[in-house]
């Protein structure tokens, strides 16, 4: 009797396997393909780029060297630097004179001659001029001098340094112009600052070598481009990334549309759609701020998976909870296909009959998830 009752009991069991039960709904297609790349290509070819602006010098400090006698002689260049000197010299230095070029649009190098500017001492030995220029690549102004002096500490030779526009950092020193002389003293403007006209001491000779100095500043930087990837899923950040700009400036982004936010460069977005960034570098010493383009950054609808726990072997006729849930925590709907075996209510399972039972889940998506 125990033993046909048994039978029975194996006879009416419903074998459901967690193997068997369809649980995953992970369908792929995106509402922001096709059309919507295009237009973001086009728009990103498009896109204006920043407005150049004109840089400036601005008068700061005067450097000199020390030493021999003469009366004190000042000139700047109208507009612009100092890009080359020119002198005479023999037991001493004569005649010196610089020439001045304005800033270029941007202020990273030589726009063009605008004047000479001096003369320093007497013109008596024409035959030795010489000229020392850093207009080599049309990117370099005078930032500085070795002064070679002799017994009595007046300037027999000058040795210029040069440095890249806009911030005078050096790049090369030219050689002697006159002679080595006894000694020398270096005198060199500072930091970020080039030399905008020359501060003398002269009388026949030249006794005393100096340049004044100014700070280039507003200068365009190089042109600035957000780099990151301009894809993502809901519910993932995006790291913002740039590439270009100069100098030392912090870079800053502002960020457009419904429900996105950028916090400590991680952007970010409530639902799928789209958020149009822009990167800002801050301006610097020398460099005026700059902007990019406008970016369009997407982010895609997520996809979901649905699971349930293997309800393992069943008695016939017993009603049970699937137990499916989505990864989204939208409402999942299940479906029997072996209805002949088992049915399906709402999120509820009844055995009808033994066999096999069959159920396939799904999730229709919304919004934000396929």
């Amino acid at each position: 009797m125990v033993e046909g009752l048994s039978a029975v009991r194996r006879r009416a069991s419903v074998r459901t396997s967690l193997s068997r039960i369809r649980r995953f709904f992970n369908r792929r297609n995106s509402i922001f393909g096709g059309v919507a790349v295009l237009i973001l290509v086009f728009g990103l070819l498009f896109a204006s780029s920043p407005t150049a602006q004109a840089a400036t010098i601005t008068y700061a400090s005067e450097v000199r060297s020390t030493g021999g006698g003469g009366g004190d002689g000042r000139v700047t260049c109208a507009s612009g630097f100092i890009y080359s000197i020119q002198a005479e010299s023999s037991w001493a230095l004569t005649n010196l004179k610089a020439d001045c070029s304005r800033l270029n649009a941007a202020g990273t190098g030589i726009g063009g001659y605008t004047q000479t500017i001096g003369t320093f001492g007497s013109d008596i030995n024409a035959n030795t001029r010489g000229t020392r220029s850093c207009e080599s690549g049309n990117v370099s102004a005078v930032i500085g001098a070795i002064v070679y002096r002799g017994v009595d500490g007046h300037a027999v030779g000058v040795q210029i340094k040069c440095g890249t526009l806009p911030s005078g950092s050096w790049n090369s020193t030219l050689p002697i112009l006159g002679s080595s002389g006894v000694n020398s003293q270096t005198i060199d403007c500072p930091a970020n600052h080039i030399a905008i006209g020359l501060f003398v001491a002269s009388g026949a000779i030249v006794d005393k070598f100096g340049l004044r100095c100014g700070l280039v500043s507003g200068a365009d930087q190089s042109s600035l481009s957000i780099t990151s990837t301009t894809t993502g899923t809901f519910g993932s950040s995006i790291t913002l990334q740039t590439s270009g700009g100069s100098g030392s400036g912090s870079v800053s982004y502002t960020v457009s549309g419904t429900g996105c936010s950028i916090t400590s460069g991680s952007l970010s977005k409530t639902a799928a759609g789209t958020c149009t960034v822009t990167a800002t570098k801050a301006a610097d010493t020398n460099y005026a701020a700059a902007s990019s383009s406008a970016t369009t950054i997407t982010f895609n609808k997520a996809d979901q998976t649905i699971s349930s726990a293997d309800p393992g072997t069943k008695e016939r006729e017993t009603t049970f909870e699937s137990g499916a849930t989505a990864s989204s925590s939208l409402t999942v709907s299940i479906a029997s296909t072996t209805t002949g075996v088992c049915t399906t209510s709402g999120l509820n399972i009844t055995t009808v009959t033994t066999g096999t039972c069959t159920i396939v889940a799904s999730q229709s998506g919304n919004g934000n998830y396929n």
